[in-house]
């Protein structure tokens, strides 16, 4: 069995259990100096994954742990251990990438109209020892605002190397986390006012997971307690206590619900001029990127290799439509309040906990759960295979004919004329964005960004976006010039397609590998190329064009590394022009089917057998800790 930490906000509700844990930056965007108050959490198992409330005690110095009886749920807030869930000074904004690292929000003083203004990462408050977990009250030095939850429980599964992970269960049944509607009152008459989901916006929840046999001290006392179970003869899972640091390795993942609820720009910030950032929009979502350290240096982590992200969840509305279920429910609760003069806190406590029990789940829909993927051009795969049905049926079922393709010669422009051309347009990109104020270190930060799923723009701002058109751009005609390539119409809509991507995970940084992979791709075929002429030198009108469309697979080598990003390269051009053969020419978008192709059969075996490059840092930053 393994003791896990739970970090969590509002009332969550895991009907089966992920190892996962909370945090980002990204929420940190409500304005003012948001704090959550009042927490119940819920989790829960299945027939064969149980889950025990953690037994903590002091023996000789020592805190010990162990399971209480091992059952298919449980509700935290109704156990004398975990009572402090009733009394924390409230949740405030926090963010960490790795569990051990906890940055509290930090904000302006209110000078120039800037009043209550979420500050840059750089000037948080560090949380290395659980100082600020589960506080009753604030620090009198203000250095806080609130606090964060951090639990333990323990989980048993049937065999060794079964998997647990959030359930996505069904419409009703689902995991959630949701924003309680609250009491209202109006004379002597009670109502429920419909949630606003401006605290669900802020919620991420999820597991720390450690595998470490915990010392025979537990154990002995587990074995000598009621609630022992002889099947189960190890204890596994070795976390901090407060006031300790933590160097054990840990697995740390992230469960992100309501997802679009969150804001997709970080509004409300002020960076390191005082310049606030631009306004969020809601109904968008962008990859949770939570505050982490390496060294001295305090930066925005890419955790999307372990997060899980959900749509927003829905409070069920009655069969008619006309209200929600949970608002009716009250109305009956309400007609049997005998006490007028309870409060609106009073009253939400006595309905929730008392006569609900917190048994929400048939009273929320829960949200669909988001797959992940590495290839920027989402709309590759349909368009493609539609082009595959087309072919099948047209020329294979139906017995068609392909026709033979068209040929023409296309007109070369002046090299002079397109290199002026295109140093002049990027060279005023990067002129802009130095204009906007865009500083050599903005830059630098994303060009160091792997890419993944990520908007620019919104991440970094315009002036370190705009950057990048100018820088990217020049990078890619200096790589037509240098194999020599053909400047034709062709090559210059090659050049400003690739540019589609420079907002959404494209730049210098992590497409340069997917270019060596193509050269080098280009001359190993010709090295040995066994047919009498060599077609796909690399400075080829088709090998022009698929270099267009694979740099969409530039999140390859920014997650996994460049000797990836290489491999990668040269998949795609081993393919791009053998995959027409599929759709017969139906497909106009094949450099982009061609790299979906790539992603679809070799990032689950990078997933399996290697690590992410975020991993294996912090695998090497976890042994530097250990060996000191």
């Amino acid at each position: 069995m393994k003791r896990m930490k739970l970090v969590s906000a509002l009332v969550i509700f895991l009907i089966s259990v992920l190892m996962l844990v909370m945090a980002t930056y990204a929420w940190m965007t409500i304005s003012g100096t948001p704090e959550i108050a009042g927490i119940a959490v819920n989790i829960g198992g299945s027939n064969t994954i149980k889950i025990a409330a953690d037994i903590t005690y002091e023996k000789d110095g020592n805190i010990l742990h162990y399971p209480s009886y091992f059952v298919d749920k449980i509700n935290f807030a109704d156990l004398k251990n975990y009572s402090y869930l009733k009394n924390i000074v409230g949740l405030s904004p926090y963010s960490t990438a790795d569990g051990i690292n906890w940055f509290s929000a930090a904000y302006s003083d209110g000078k120039n109209g800037t009043s209550g203004r979420l500050l840059s990462p750089e000037m948080f408050v560090r949380d290395s020892t659980l100082k600020f977990a589960n506080s009753e009250t604030v620090p009198s030095d203000g250095s806080v605002s609130g606090c964060y939850v951090y639990l333990d429980f323990w989980l048993v599964s049937p065999t060794d190397n079964c998997k647990v992970r959030v359930s996505a269960g069904d419409a009703v049944g689902g995991s959630f986390v949701s924003e309680l509607p609250q009491v209202e009152k109006s004379g002597d008459k009670y109502s429920l006012k419909d949630p606003e989901n401006e605290i669900s916006a802020a919620a991420r929840v999820g597991f720390l997971v450690n595998n470490e046999t915990v010392d025979n001290g537990s154990l002995e006392d587990y074995i000598k307690s009621q609630a022992y179970d002889s099947v189960y003869h190890k204890l596994y899972g070795i976390y901090q206590e407060k006031g300790e640091s933590y160097f054990r390795n840990s697995n740390f993942t992230i469960y992100e619900p309501n997802a679009t609820f969150h804001t997709s720009k970080l509004s409300n910030v002020l960076t390191e001029k005082g310049i606030a950032a631009e306004t969020a929009k809601d109904g968008e979502y962008t990859v949770t990127s939570p505050v982490a350290l390496d060294g001295a240096e305090v930066y925005l982590a890419d955790i999307s290799d372990r997060l899980t992200v959900q749509l927003p969840s829905s409070f069920n509305p009655t069969s008619d439509g006309s209200d929600l279920l949970i608002k009716q429910i009250f109305s009956a609760y309400s007609l049997g309040i005998k006490d007028k003069n309870a409060t609106e806190d009073e009253l939400f406590d006595d309905f929730y906990g008392n006569y609900l029990q917190y048994q929400l789940s048939s009273y929320i829909s829960s949200g669909k759960f988001v797959k992940n993927a590495s290839d920027l051009y989402s709309a590759a795969v349909p368009v493609g295979l539609t082009a595959f049905f087309v072919r099948a049926l047209l020329y294979q079922a139906l017995g068609g004919t392909l026709p033979g393709g068209a040929s023409t010669d296309l007109g070369v422009s002046s090299w002079n004329v397109a290199n002026v051309f295109c140093f002049g347009v990027f060279g005023l990109c990067i002129v802009g964005a130095l204009v906007l104020g865009c500083r050599p270190k903005d830059y630098w930060r994303l060009l160091r960004d792997p890419g993944y799923s990520v908007d620019f723009s919104q991440k970094y701002g315009n002036a370190a976006f705009l950057m990048n058109v100018g820088i990217y751009g020049l990078f890619i005609v200096l790589y037509y010039n240098l194999v020599g390539a053909t400047f034709n119409a062709v090559t210059f809509g090659c050049i400003f397609c690739m540019l589609a991507c420079c907002c959404s995970g494209s730049h210098p940084g992590n497409v340069w590998p997917i270019m060596v992979g193509y050269v080098a791709a280009s001359f190993l075929g010709k090295w040995f190329c066994v047919g009498e002429a060599y077609t796909q030198a690399i400075n080829a009108q088709a090998i022009v064009v698929g270099l267009c469309f694979a740099n969409g697979l530039s999140p390859i080598s920014g997650r996994y590394g460049w000797p990836f990003g290489i491999l990668a390269g040269m998949l795609h051009f081993t393919l791009v022009t053998s995959v027409p053969l599929l759709h017969g020419g139906f497909c106009l978008y094949n450099g982009g089917f061609t790299a979906a192709f790539v992603c679809m059969f070799f990032i689950p075996v990078f997933e399996h057998f290697f690590r992410t490059k975020e991993e294996r840092r912090l695998a090497k930053a976890e042994r530097t800790a250990n060996s000191q």
